[in-house]
């Protein structure tokens, strides 16, 4: 099973219509519509096996007496009671490759949305969304879209902020559009200042709400440490000096 990220979008505009017709796709269809809807050459080519273009009549006459279905160039071989595996002729998948650059359904969703699923009905619901500004709040697999938010962006000419971070494996994104165009791009550690100014330091550390993380954070957040041990309900204690001297002390008595 994935990580899941957190993963928060806002779009922008003063054009309406624009925000509109990303809303009602996005509740169709998620991230698969428009520039951004998958191949259907992928719902029958993902991770098929490639044949040799002289091994295909051969291939095909052995499994004709068998009940397996068979489509231009592609065939599904049964394997036993788990289902059946496709393969592909090698002239096919040149053409696949070169016009998607992927056989793989996975890397084609990795390049063109930035997450290996669409996103789930219950979630396609804008979180707000008042005609010149449009919210979604949702968790990813791994990552979140943002290949099909900076595209939606440039598309609609959109402002736009993306946000996705995970405590599990160390990150925060933060990216920034102005009119389609990228005009920041953050990617840094999950605790980090930049992730404090964007989420709040109270939400950080409820995601760390264990005393044994609190020297850590201290480590990332130098300059946070008394609110850090406030939170934790410890004493901040600096490093101690050795023999400190005081003003006007002779360090040779």
């Amino acid at each position: 099973m994935p990580n899941y990220s957190t993963t928060r979008i806002l779009f922008a505009s003063d054009d309406q219509d624009a925000l509109e017709t990303v809303k009602e796709n996005v509740e169709k269809h998620g991230f698969d519509w428009g520039k951004w809807k998958e191949p259907k050459v992928f719902r029958l080519y993902d991770e098929a096996k490639v044949v040799p273009d002289r091994k295909w009549t051969e291939i095909l006459d052995g499994v004709r007496k068998r009940r397996n279905r068979i489509v231009p160039g592609r065939l599904l071989i049964s394997v036993g009671k788990t289902g059946k595996l496709p393969f592909i002729k090698r002239s096919v998948a040149d053409r696949i490759l070169d016009r998607y650059g992927t056989m793989s359904r996975y890397d084609w969703r990795i390049r063109n949305w930035g997450t290996k699923w669409n996103l789930d009905e219950e979630n396609r619901s804008p979180v707000y969304y008042d005609g010149f500004n449009l919210e979604y709040v949702f968790s990813s697999p791994w990552s979140g879209p943002l290949e099909w938010f900076t595209g939606v962006c440039r598309e609609f000419g959109l402002d736009g902020k993306y946000v996705d971070y995970e405590p599990g494996n160390d990150f925060f994104v933060k990216v920034v559009m102005e009119k389609g165009e990228l005009r920041e791009m953050i990617e840094t550690e999950m605790v980090s200042e930049a992730s404090v100014e964007e989420l709040g330091l109270y939400n950080i550390l409820e995601m760390y709400d264990n005393e044994e993380a609190a020297d850590w954070l201290m480590e990332r957040l130098p300059e946070r440490r008394e609110e850090i041990a406030e939170y934790f309900d410890m004493e901040d204690e600096d490093p101690e000096v050795e023999n400190p001297s005081l003003p006007g002390d002779d360090p040779s008595l």
